[in-house]
């Protein structure tokens, strides 16, 4: 994997997600927010997709070298700041936009460069991208047998099925 594969990975991101959220959207009633659903790790599908939007907009913000109050605990994204799939949708159609945005300004050498703001410990910008996009993607699959769980099959999220949606 080159560190140009990076906008194909953040593709292939969202477009789990997509599937993902498209499935959460089909429960019926109030299953989203009930406190009572399956969980892994001691996590909801709620909490479980607010972790993973957290995680995108915190390592953003941490690698485009803002300031901790902006990315850190005191932004953290929560599950309860969603009464519904909609509105975890539109919030993270925002986040999205602005990662789409940076990551379109990134070259090769940007993505080869050591990095090292707020206590990073200089590893290449890839790699920390790459971190991100392999962590929602264990992210995803996790909702996505939260939500077998419930009787929403998510169907085949794997990079192959996305070309093949392509």
């Amino acid at each position: 994997m080159t560190t140009l594969s990076i906008p194909f990975l953040v593709d292939y991101l969202y477009w789990m997600r997509d599937r993902v959220l498209d499935s959460a959207a089909a429960l019926a009633g109030d299953a989203f927010v009930a406190p009572d659903g399956p969980t892994l790790h001691g996590r909801t599908l709620r909490a479980t997709l607010a972790h993973e939007l957290d995680v995108e907009m915190s390592w953003r913000g941490k690698l485009q070298g803002r300031p901790i109050d902006e990315w850190g605990p005191a932004a953290e994204i929560k599950p309860d700041q969603f009464g519904s799939v909609g509105a975890m949708r539109a919030t993270w159609a925002d986040h999205e936009g602005r990662t789409r945005s940076w990551i379109a300004t990134l070259t090769p050498r940007d993505l080869e460069a050591p990095t090292s703001v707020n206590g990073l410990d200089g590893r290449p910008l890839a790699d920390y991208l790459h971190h991100v996009v392999l962590h929602g993607a264990t992210e995803f699959a996790v909702a996505a047998g939260l939500l077998a769980d419930m009787g929403h099959e998510v169907g085949d999220i794997s990079i192959l099925r996305m070309l093949a949606d392509r």
